[in-house]
């Protein structure tokens, strides 16, 4: 719904401050996100709901929960539309009124008019489930929530995509063209959503000489650019201009700054998670990057991607079979292309993260040429704004609570994941 205002001028100042709320929270600048948050929330007048939502989220995001309720209860048209009824359940679960919370999220799947609140309600029903240790009605719940809202995906070509790259030759990849000028303390994940990226990302960015510039958007749009030159992906690698992969390492430098203002001092750690064309995106754009590629327990990722509320064009998600399909590829074929390509790489298991914090990041910070400090080893005493689905469990110490978390749902895999382990 579009707020009504008085004048042309008063409705563009009114959408230039929700676009910079936006920007601001997208961006993790809570405190920015909240002053204009709340400045569109009392122009808009309860006609529209964007800035509560930017206030709600900020909030919920970073943990003021008391603060979210307060203003829920204050914004009382807010309360009967989905995105208020969302963020009020997440205070109910605070609170242990489970029950209350499941009665809201179903009232909202139920309404048809609220079709595109269907996804997130119906992961944080998943959730609530899964919490209560109602595994049967957690697992139906995602499999109703991927039917009716996950798009479908080719994974076979993306499948495909690495097999082809994997098998072209040490040299037919050495030879694929590359920005002119390498880039200097900069240092990409590559995993799997859900292995453990946010939790390192938060003890990484602890250290005074590093910081994480969490996900960039952006990046999809570049990979684009170099498939549409080039033909298509992955020959679009082969393809494409020098002139092309400078001007998008320059926009790429410019996204650092702003992410990073002492980018050309210390680290930038940037955990985007791009499966298809994330190594051959890097070689191009980004050479002289340092990588450190994420692992965990096939079926723990498995489960963290399956109950959770992805991008629902990231079709492969939706099922066992298909994201057992991309674990696979991810194990056979990437360590090969990484190899051929001569990327700086480290690999990183979460489990032994998890048992041995300091022995596994002193592994990460000697691998970038640092000097270790304490203050890694408290990731929860990170106060920086955390968007991704981790952003509570990141709130923690280190901790288990995700080990083995597969064997509540035991009965959905069969012996074929025993080979990935």
């Amino acid at each position: 719904m579009t707020p009504s205002f008085k004048s042309r001028a008063e409705q563009e100042a009114y959408q230039s401050c929700l676009k910079e709320a936006t920007l601001a929270y997208r961006t993790a600048n809570l405190e920015r996100a909240l002053e204009l948050g709340y400045a569109c929330v009392k122009a808009a007048k309860n006609v529209d709901f964007a800035g509560h939502t930017i206030v709600a989220e900020s909030l919920f995001k970073s943990g003021r929960l008391d603060e979210l309720a307060a203003f829920i209860d204050s914004e009382t048209a807010f309360q009967t539309d989905p995105r208020g009824i969302l963020k009020k359940v997440g205070v109910l679960f605070r609170n242990k009124e489970h029950d209350d919370g499941i009665n809201l999220l179903k009232e909202i799947l139920r309404e048809k008019k609220w079709q595109q609140y269907h996804r997130p309600a119906g992961f944080e029903l998943v959730r609530i489930y899964d919490h209560l240790q109602r595994y049967e009605e957690a697992w139906q719940q995602a499999v109703d929530s991927h039917r009716l809202t996950t798009k479908s995906y080719p994974i076979d070509t993306l499948c495909e995509i690495f097999k082809v790259t994997a098998n072209a030759s040490r040299e037919e990849l050495q030879q694929l063209p590359r920005a002119t000028r390498p880039v200097e303390r900069v240092a990409c994940f590559l995993g799997l959503p859900r292995s453990g990226t946010t939790i390192l990302e938060q003890a990484l960015d602890r250290h005074s000489k590093i910081k994480g510039v969490s996900e960039i958007p952006r990046i999809g749009a570049m990979c684009d650019q170099i498939a549409a030159e080039g033909g298509g992906w992955p020959i679009g690698a082969a393809r494409v201009s020098k002139r092309t992969l400078d001007e998008l390492q320059n926009q790429y430098r410019q996204i650092l700054q702003e992410r990073n203002e002492r980018a050309d001092q210390i680290w930038s750690v940037d955990k985007t998670l791009f499966p298809t064309n994330q190594p051959l995106f890097i070689n191009g754009v980004l050479p002289g990057t340092k990588v450190i590629r994420t692992l965990r327990d096939p079926r723990d990722n498995a489960i963290g991607i399956f109950l959770s509320a992805m991008d629902p064009a990231s079709g492969w998600t939706g099922h066992l079979r298909t994201i057992q399909k991309m674990i696979r590829v991810h194990r056979e074929f990437l360590p090969i292309i990484l190899e051929k390509l001569e990327m700086d790489t480290i690999d990183l298991r979460l489990e032994k993260l998890i048992e041995y914090p300091e022995k596994e990041l002193r592994k990460i910070i000697d691998f970038l040429g640092l000097s270790w400090e304490e203050a890694c080893m408290t990731p929860e005493q990170n106060d920086r704004l955390v968007l991704s689905l981790s952003h509570a469990q990141v709130r923690n110490p280190f901790n288990r609570k995700g080990i083995g978390r597969w064997e509540n749902y035991a009965r959905f895999f069969d012996d074929s994941w025993e080979e990935l382990v």
